[in-house]
């Protein structure tokens, strides 16, 4: 679907009824696209255990996983 941004003023409910039910919606601005509202799960792939199995075997410069993510949070938390 498509929309302007004056119909998406006149319309929002309507227009994320729709994408609640899994339609994306193209927002234009004079005419071209400007922006792409869709549903939060189509924004979030899913990530699945086995793609998480191994993830740092190939990283030489990490040695705990569990202690390098931990470090991380610290310094994120530090900020």
């Amino acid at each position: 679907m498509e929309t302007s941004i004056k119909q998406l003023r006149m319309e929002l409910k309507e227009i994320l009824d729709l994408v609640s039910q899994g339609k994306t919606v193209t927002v234009t601005k004079h005419g071209k696209p400007y922006a792409k509202i869709v549903p939060v799960t189509d924004g979030v792939p899913a990530v699945s255990h086995e793609s998480l199995y191994n993830l740092w075997k190939d990283r030489d410069d990490i040695q705990d996983p569990t202690q390098y993510v931990h470090d991380q949070r610290r310094r994120d938390r530090s900020r």
